[in-house]
């Protein structure tokens, strides 16, 4: 691994120099690295845009544990980073990815609740613009892939206004809409927007009590051990229901165990994550796993048992989660996507896009590459 004073080059293919940034950033430095220091990530973490508090080093190392080096992600994920007199104001994590036959620098992490980069809320364009600049030098890619990304969110605007004045050719891939739920100051003013969804739940409670002993545990802030127990709990529920047959599991098996594992066993994502387990006669039968962050409840993950379909147990963990969400101060929830009749009952509305940008490096080869790629693209997650 080779060293400049102000970039750090880990691959023979990097350009072996300093790379310049815009004169707004004189007292600047981006650089490659293979890690960046985790006491350094989380004193950034508190200038960063609220909703986007989750991206913490942990995010993204239980997702290379898990994932890396499956399906079209080529390790090692490096980090270009952005400091500013010395002290870290930005991170972009990135891996080589292999789409259709074309290799890209893109940004990593778990498909849900959606891809960004963790940095300085009041510095994002400058950041950005340098960081734009510095991929233009990364060799053994032709392009840069940054998705799903929220289509308002202020990191895609600045990468795509950054890579049009640095003359890269952008394509926007739209992913599909979230749906998001603006939720009020208090019960008594939401309640009566879902009274029927809330009686619905209150006699499916009911008939489910008819059968036996019903519970339901909020979990959050596991130790290792109840992390592991609740995990397995999470994976018997998934392994008796339709997901098992037909669907994408995200609890079994051993990769998505070590993923959230790793994020439970976290001091400040563990808080962050709470987990709404229903119980029939002391076996878990139904669950509901949302993350909070800043004004944001991001409802990642639900499932149910074969054996309890009839009782409709969405709806009982739904309006307990909602009504928690709102107590707690939440603003809004993102339901995300898929099933939006059901979210449409709850007051959810289709209203941001998620997009993959696509852009490919200034010169013919790269408005080539542009070409046959959209012409290839598939969904890649």
């Amino acid at each position: 691994m080779a060293k400049n004073n102000n970039v750090t080059l880990v691959s023979p293919l990097e350009e072996r120099s300093v790379i310049s940034v815009p004169k707004t950033c004189r007292a600047a430095t981006v650089s490659i690295e293979n890690s960046v220091d985790s006491v350094e990530w989380q004193q950034l973490m508190p200038t960063i845009r609220p909703e986007n508090r989750f991206l913490s080093p942990i995010w993204f190392q239980s997702w290379e544990s898990a994932f890396l080096n499956t399906g079209s992600w080529k390790g090692p994920i490096r980090y270009m980073t952005f400091r500013l007199n010395e002290k870290l104001s930005g991170v972009l994590p990135f891996v080589v990815q292999k789409l259709s036959f074309i290799q890209f620098l893109s940004l990593p992490g778990y498909y849900m609740p959606f891809r960004d980069l963790p940095v300085k809320a009041d510095m994002e364009d400058q950041i950005i613009n340098s960081m734009v600049c510095r991929m233009a030098n990364v060799k053994g890619v032709v392009g840069a892939r940054f998705g799903p990304v929220e289509y308002c969110s202020p990191t895609l605007l600045a990468l795509k206004n950054s890579f049009r004045q640095h003359g890269w050719t952008t394509t926007e891939l739209s992913r599909g809409a979230l749906q998001y739920l603006e939720l009020p100051k208090n019960v008594i003013d939401y309640a009566p927007m879902v009274s029927g969804r809330a009686k619905k739940a209150d006699y499916y409670l009911r008939r489910l009590k008819g059968r036996g002993g019903v519970s339901i545990i909020v979990k959050t802030g596991l130790s290792s051990n109840e992390c592991e127990a609740t995990l397995h709990e999470l994976q018997k529920i998934e392994s008796e229901s339709w997901v098992a047959a037909s669907g994408e599991p995200r609890f079994m098996g051993e990769k998505n165990f070590q993923f959230w594992m790793g994020l439970l066993q976290d001091y400040d994502l563990s808080r962050s994550i709470k987990i709404w387990m229903l119980y029939l006669d002391d076996d878990p039968v139904s669950f509901c796993l949302i993350m909070d962050s800043g004004p944001i409840r991001h409802q990642l993950v639900n499932g149910y048992s074969k054996s309890v379909k009839q009782y409709s147990t969405g709806y009982i963990l739904f309006k307990e989660m909602i009504f928690d969400a709102i107590e707690t101060g939440v603003e809004r929830i993102c339901f995300g996507q898929g099933d939006p009749g059901h979210k449409r009952e709850w007051g959810a509305k289709s209203s941001v896009e998620l997009i993959d940008l696509i852009a490919m490096k200034p010169g013919l080869f790269g408005k080539l590459a542009t070409a046959i790629h959209n012409i290839a693209i598939k969904f890649v997650k």
